[in-house]
């Protein structure tokens, strides 16, 4: 709903880019329309770029691409709303990650529970 992408262009400077992917289309209208003041109008920020698409097509064949990688999918490691999810969180997806960042670069995960 924007809020990990607002706190995301609090933190970064002017020249960085964020490329924010979202698998639903009706997420993105609604930060456009509805939620633009929750985010901030996040989504009109210059630096950043959306892609309406799946964030593993994004991630696997990126090699050396970003600085972070954050996930902020379902609720967490154990995919909630698409089983499909799991599939950043096995291995293969794990490892993907890692070649798409850059050295000394950060994968975050966000979730809903500490256990």
């Amino acid at each position: 709903m924007g809020f990990t992408l607002r706190a995301v262009l609090r933190l970064i400077s002017a020249e960085a880019r964020v490329v924010v992917a979202e698998l639903a289309p009706a997420v993105v209208a609604w930060n456009r329309g509805l939620l633009a003041g929750v985010s901030d109008g996040s989504l009109a920020d210059a630096r950043v770029c959306i892609r309406e698409e799946d964030v593993a097509s994004l991630i696997r064949p990126a090699r050396s691409a970003y600085d972070a990688i954050l996930l902020d999918v379902d609720n967490g490691p154990e995919a909630l709303t698409r089983k499909a999810n799991d599939r950043l969180y096995d291995q293969t997806g794990l490892d993907a990650a890692y070649a798409a960042l850059r050295p000394s670069g950060v994968l975050a995960a966000w979730s809903a529970r500490t256990e």
